[in-house]
């Protein structure tokens, strides 16, 4: 063998032993940076495509689902993961396929037995159509942190391919940039409104275009607009969903574990108050051993853009104090505020200052859309609302978990900070699901929310 030939196979080695370092000393991630040029050169393969896969949450951070489409003649889904960028002595896991938009399936597969601080590689597809490898990376539970934002809208218009293209291209830029500046994201939560129209495939082939889908776990909570059609179902894979009497088209509420979090995701575009009570109710009893609990769903609850109490404050305010909820994520209204401590109505303590130790009730936090598509028109900050900006200016946030503290910070596109606040919880005793006994004002809510949704879902 030549010296040439022996000093480049040297070379090959040491680069798949640096991808294979432990995720807690290089993060784990890859560069996804990439230039407006090349983004345009490849998106007639990246972008006009659905069998990108998505990554999404699964029950607890031991296990990972997937999720991609493939033509309806195909046969089993598998998953390949491996330690080994050359996918050496791979694990095979078999999913199974369901029929999703016309001509397509979708193709959902979980993995387990992933350890922690560990770097995997993956190939995903049917067939002889396999696509990767790709990487993903699990960090520590004990101590982790998750990325937020919300409102997405994601477009697409088969006459002007660069419309989606271009939204493509700033949605992962500013993803790009919340990922170099936070390496040690395990996972994403979005809060709703991924896309426009809700009923366009390709607006979540857009979407997906972005690698960092294909390396980061994300959880999408049900927005109006993805609720105008029925694609969004198609392109993930969610654990634990609850098999609601009166579901929305789009999706349902589902819960996830990540350390000492339960992550309870709810669809407020379904009305039915009755469905997200036995949700909730079922998904805390299983985890009453989770330190933190976090929701998430789209609409405005405390909202720091009107003074109102809206119809879903009333569904759904009094479900998070019957939970115990600690922190409610939310988006709809396009503006960044946090409220302060809200229970039953009333505000339960301040968070006016940067920090709280056991504090009692919720605090609701709202993200501006993530293009910087504000449509905020109140003047005014309103008497629950604690931080308020009254701009285009915060579109993510990142929230970090470590012993007794939550650390949240929000920041602008370009990674400059706008807010920040510390909980400290040192109470650890169990909190069961408190539902009232008998009849009270809620059953009003509760027989209300029931004929509407009898109503959407029969006109849907």
């Amino acid at each position: 063998m030549s010296r040439k030939i022996i000093a480049l196979f040297s070379c090959l080695c040491i680069l798949v032993s640096c991808f294979t370092f432990s995720a807690s000393a290089l993060g784990g991630l890859p560069d996804f940076t990439v230039s407006q040029a090349d983004w345009n050169a490849n998106w007639a393969k990246t972008g006009e495509v659905n069998t990108n896969v998505c990554l999404t949450p699964c029950s607890n951070e031991t296990q990972l689902n997937f999720a991609w489409h493939a033509g309806l003649a195909s046969g089993v889904p598998s998953v390949k993961i491996s330690n080994s960028l050359t996918m050496i002595k791979p694990v095979v896991f078999t999913g199974t396929s369901s029929p999703a938009d016309a001509g397509y399936v979708t193709c959902r597969v979980t993995v387990t037995g992933l350890q922690p601080d560990t770097v995997y590689y993956y190939t995903y597809g049917t067939d002889n159509l396999v696509y990767g490898p790709y990487i993903y990376r699990t960090l520590k539970a004990d101590s982790f942190k998750f990325l937020f934002f919300s409102d997405i809208h994601q477009g697409y218009d088969a006459n002007n391919i660069a419309y989606g293209r271009d939204t493509s291209f700033q949605i992962h830029t500013v993803l790009n940039t919340a990922l170099t500046k936070n390496p040690d994201v395990s996972f994403m939560l979005s809060g709703g409104d991924q896309i426009r129209s809700g009923y366009v495939p390709g607006e979540w082939n857009a979407l997906l275009a972005s690698p960092v889908f294909r390396s980061v776990p994300v959880a999408f909570a049900v927005g109006n607009h993805d609720k105008s059609g029925d694609m969004m179902k198609n392109y993930v894979n969610n654990p634990n969903e609850y098999n609601a009497v009166l579901a929305s088209p789009a999706g349902k509420d589902y819960w996830f574990r990540y350390g000492s979090v339960l992550f309870l995701i709810f669809d407020s575009t379904n009305g039915n108050a009755i469905d997200h009570i036995n949700f909730a109710k079922d998904a805390v009893s299983k985890n009453l051993d989770a330190k933190w609990r976090i929701g998430m769903l789209h609409h405005d609850l405390y909202t720091p853009e009107y003074p109102l109490i809206l119809p879903v404050q009333a569904e759904f305010t009094p479900i998070i104090d019957m939970a115990g909820i600690d922190i409610l994520l939310r988006g709809h209204s396009h503006i960044f505020g946090r409220s302060h401590f809200m229970k039953d109505g009333k505000i339960a303590d301040l968070a006016f200052n940067k920090e709280i130790t056991n504090p009692k009730g919720t605090t609701y936090i709202s993200m501006n859309a993530f293009l910087n598509e504000t449509v905020s028109s109140f003047p005014f900050q309103n008497i629950w609302t604690a931080k308020r900006v009254y701009d285009s200016a915060v579109v993510y946030s990142t929230f970090e978990f470590s012993g007794d503290k939550m650390m949240y910070k929000a920041y602008s596109p370009s990674g400059e900070l706008k807010d920040e606040y510390t909980i400290t919880k040192t109470t650890t005793a169990p909190k069961p699901f408190n539902e009232p006994a008998g009849i009270n004002l809620y059953t009003i809510v509760k027989v209300i929310g029931l004929i509407y949704a009898l109503f959407d879902n029969a006109i849907n």
